[in-house]
């Protein structure tokens, strides 16, 4: 998603939330780099080694993972820009079963991370609710209201629009597959109609 400067918002599955500038410098805003001088080390090796030569940037205030070598959220899917705040970013995470909320500090290029709404601890479900009462089973894709009042959620496994008042954090479902609940819950004999 490019906004009105010309930068370039993309997420990346292994972590990052990253930018591109007009003159084609990437930066990562949130997620592990490489290090300024270091070289990357790469597969077969073991996680700690390849962490020694990268720094996590941004900083998670909820929602992230209590896991030193990987603190960020767990395949960020898409990204979403606030209309309304320049500086804001959203993010849905597959693995994370969440939609978290990054403010952005232009300058530095570093975000604060807190979650909007989902599992704290990362659990799957189909719940409507307010902030981290709702749930999510892998968030695939979400995009902002004009208006900047509301996300639109792809609700991948629940086969479910979900929509997240932003003012007050409230999931709610928009529109599901007949049935999706109960077949999610694996109750036998339910079908899709």
């Amino acid at each position: 998603v490019v906004d009105w400067q010309g930068v370039l918002w993309f997420v990346n599955v292994s972590g990052q939330l990253r930018v591109m500038l007009p003159d084609g410098e990437l930066i990562t805003v949130v997620g592990w780099r490489v290090k300024p001088s270091k070289a990357p080390v790469w597969l077969l090796k073991p996680l700690v080694k390849i962490r020694a030569n990268m720094e996590f940037r941004g900083s998670f205030v909820s929602g992230g993972w209590d896991d030193p070598l990987d603190p960020g959220w767990h395949q960020p899917m898409d990204v979403a820009l606030d209309p309304l705040n320049p500086d804001r970013v959203y993010v849905c995470s597959l693995y994370d079963n969440a939609v978290y909320v990054v403010d952005v500090d232009r300058p530095t290029w570093q975000g604060t991370v807190r979650l909007l709404a989902g599992s704290v601890n990362h659990e799957p479900g189909f719940i409507d609710g307010t902030g981290t009462t709702a749930r999510f089973h892998h968030p695939f894709s979400l995009v902002c209201s004009a208006s900047g009042n509301s996300l639109y959620v792809s609700d991948h496994e629940n086969d479910a629009i979900r929509r997240i008042a932003l003012q007050t954090a409230l999931v709610t479902t928009v529109a599901s597959t007949v049935n999706a609940s109960a077949r999610l819950l694996g109750k036998p004999g339910v079908q899709i109609e």
